[in-house]
């Protein structure tokens, strides 16, 4: 994965959690934005895998139709141009065929299916934990949840930096109409008193 390294910006937004909770939380944020992202990921290679496969299928098929055309016809200037067509059709869905098994879409949504499911995993366990620290019940070392980070993300695809900033940006314009909202909901209760 190609995530890039904070900036000040980032530093100065999301600064050192101080308690277990803001820890577990900022963990959390970042699991579910990898979840997501490799769900994202897998439903792009899927779509990708299923448009070059009709695409090579039916290019075959037109070959197929023009070359049994072709023998049971003459030899016409035209039939001569549908042959040439028909050739570099073949041409075409060769090459379709062999960039579908090369680049090998399917496999790669599988492996981001598989790290989405991990990361969902992580993120649950995560979630578990932050009930339990508002419960007065909290862990006294994250080392578990560290090293199942670092493994799940050995583990998984490499996920394309356009998805991961495009999910990470969604969570940061949620969180900060969350914080708008929970202000303006702060004003009108101390308004009122």
């Amino acid at each position: 994965m190609h995530v890039s390294l904070p900036t000040d910006d980032d530093q100065a937004a999301n600064p050192i959690p101080s308690t277990a909770e803001e820890l577990i939380t900022e963990w959390f944020t970042a699991t579910s934005i990898m979840h997501i992202a490799h769900h994202k990921a897998a439903s792009r290679y899927a779509l990708l895998h299923r448009t070059l496969g009709s695409v090579s299928a039916v290019l075959a098929a037109i070959v197929g139709t023009s070359i049994l055309a072709d023998v049971a016809s003459g030899d016409s200037p035209e039939e001569s141009t549908l042959r040439i067509l028909a050739g570099l059709l073949s041409l075409l869905t060769a090459g379709l065929t062999g960039a579908l098994t090369f680049l090998d879409f399917d496999q790669r949504a599988k492996r981001h299916l598989e790290a989405a499911a991990d990361f969902q995993r992580l993120r649950r366990d995560m979630e578990e934990e932050r009930v339990r620290i508002r419960a007065g019940k909290g862990q006294e070392s994250y080392k578990v949840f560290k090293d199942a980070w670092h493994k799940v993300l050995r583990g998984s695809a490499p996920l394309p930096q356009r998805i991961h900033d495009s999910v990470q940006a969604k969570f940061r314009r949620v969180a900060a109409a969350a914080v708008s909202n929970d202000v303006k909901a702060g004003d009108k209760v101390a308004s009122s008193r």
